[in-house]
């Protein structure tokens, strides 16, 4: 007979979304919002079950009686700091506008909790509020009329590359907080034309630097046109005009 038992953090992240707030005594959900606020401020790595006892004023040991490891404690909190996706998502005019706001969305959240991409990703969907992400999702894209195989690809595309652009704009503000150049005067004198042409192309034409909100831009539209472009046409079947593409489902990390 199949177990049918989650583990028991998925099973935490559900009981947490149909509890009533605790605002007094110690509680798992007061124990999940103070590791949330910890990793805002230190990251990932600053969080620990004794600093969480601390930050609540609990004792050292108190966090222990509800949470069985710092990991049990970062997968809830993953899935308390997405919250739920914005509101319009699904009643959009087209499914370009939801796939945005969808993207958009979901920027705003790294941008709000940048420890999220350093969270690990196994298993995220199983949670409540990461289903819900999903669900938001694969709605706008099924208008596409792609089958279910091909619209998780899709939706793996779209939220590898919010992923990717959050992930690079929060190591270039890291790497460049004590000067704005991304590119350093004297790496132009490195690059010949001879060896790096395009490279001093795009160093030349100020590509590399902190254009993040064009980025995510530029690589939707590139994403969304290539949708378009192997979505069925009227009276096609459901599916990949093109033949079946791998991409996104080798690339899966386990992040929508």
């Amino acid at each position: 007979m199949p177990d049918t038992t989650p583990p028991r953090w998925i099973a935490l992240s559900w009981q947490l979304r149909e509890s009533t707030p605790v605002t007094d005594g110690l509680s798992i959900a007061r124990i999940v919002q103070a590791g949330i606020e910890i990793a805002d401020e230190h990251g990932l790595g600053g969080l620990s079950l004794r600093k969480l006892g601390e930050h609540l004023g609990a004792g050292t040991m108190a966090a222990y009686r509800h949470m069985r490891s710092k990991e049990e404690l970062i997968h809830l909190m993953v899935d308390v700091a997405f919250g739920q996706p914005p509101e319009g998502i699904i009643e959009a005019t087209d499914w370009r506008t939801g796939v945005r706001l969808w993207a958009g969305g979901m920027a705003e959240r790294y941008r709000q909790h940048s420890w999220l991409l350093d969270a690990p990703l196994v298993a995220m969907s199983m949670t409540p509020n990461r289903l819900l992400w999903l669900e938001h999702i694969l709605r706008p894209l099924g208008e596409t009329g792609l089958d279910i195989q091909h619209l998780l690809d899709a939706a793996l595309f779209v939220d590898g590359h919010v992923r990717h652009v959050a992930y690079l704009r929060r190591e270039l503000r890291a790497r460049t907080s004590s000067s704005p150049q991304v590119m350093p005067p004297w790496l132009s004198a490195l690059l010949d034309d001879d060896s790096f042409p395009m490279a001093r192309r795009v160093f030349a034409a100020g590509l590399l630097e902190d254009g993040d909100e064009q980025d995510m831009e530029h690589g939707l539209d590139w994403i969304i046109a290539g949708i378009e472009a192997n979505s069925p046409r009227p009276g096609e079947n459901g599916g990949n005009r093109k033949g079946r593409g791998h991409g996104a489902a080798e690339a899966r990390s386990g992040v929508v």
